[in-house]
């Protein structure tokens, strides 16, 4: 129970994806009584916030600039390009941290391990699914 009030905590202070980000970092492993993995976790938390918030926000908000019929000012620009940005930004980490998975690299190495180890490698990498996830 004592588990439980602290995740519910964690959700209800609006800390839950700095947790679940932290807990995928720092190489945590699954506890007893948890349903998945953190990384299972974060993904799946990352998943709900992109298909019900981000990715239709940034379509509401593509069609009101659309049906607007004035002028579009810089601010509602920025607004709504930073919203588009912030859920390329998402799914691009999401795809980062399943690639850079250890345990993902060694169960399937013909799928994942396409970020190379040196930097610049992983710039153009990370540039590149910025891109396409944008």
């Amino acid at each position: 129970p004592s588990v439980q009030i602290r995740e519910q905590l964690y959700v209800w202070t609006l800390v839950k994806p700095g947790v679940d980000a932290w807990r995928v970092a720092s190489g945590s492993e699954q506890k007893e009584g948890c349903l998945v993995d953190p990384m299972m976790e974060l993904f799946v938390c990352k998943a709900i916030e992109l298909l019900t918030e981000a990715i239709p926000g940034s379509l509401i908000q593509l069609l009101a600039i659309l049906r607007s019929g004035s002028e579009v000012s810089n601010v509602v620009l920025f607004s709504y390009l930073f919203c588009v940005f912030t859920t390329a930004f998402t799914s691009t980490i999401v795809s980062w941290d399943f690639d850079m998975n250890k345990e993902n690299r060694k169960q399937v190495p013909s799928f994942y391990g396409y970020i190379p180890s040196n930097v610049w490698g992983k710039v153009k990498v990370f540039a590149s699914l910025l891109c396409l996830s944008t």
